[in-house]
């Protein structure tokens, strides 16, 4: 179980990987959504992904940037089985 998954959401065209060729993995969820997973070869971390349900966007993992303290959140979701000290007060909840 965990509490919360960032991943900031990036518009396709602007991403770009800095450096070398990530690993990509293909997955289908339980749900039946699929998704193109992208990992360092080197030690395996997941750097984003890409939902083919919306192929427009990048789904980022923000450990993996060079800086992130831009980064902010914008909204919360499936916060319906969140825990009850992990929703961030002042930031939009969604429960699906």
């Amino acid at each position: 179980m965990t509490a919360e998954n960032e991943a900031p959401v990036a518009a396709r065209e602007s991403f770009v990987v800095a450096g070398g060729t990530p690993e990509r993995v293909e997955l289908t969820a339980s749900s039946g959504s699929q998704a193109v997973h992208n990992h360092c070869p080197a030690c395996r971390v997941r750097a984003h992904s890409e939902p083919q349900a919306k192929p427009g966007s990048i789904n980022v993992r923000p450990g993996t940037l060079d800086g992130g303290s831009w980064v902010e959140p914008v909204a919360q979701i499936w916060t319906r089985s969140a825990q009850p000290w992990a929703p961030i007060p002042g930031v939009p909840e969604y429960e699906s």
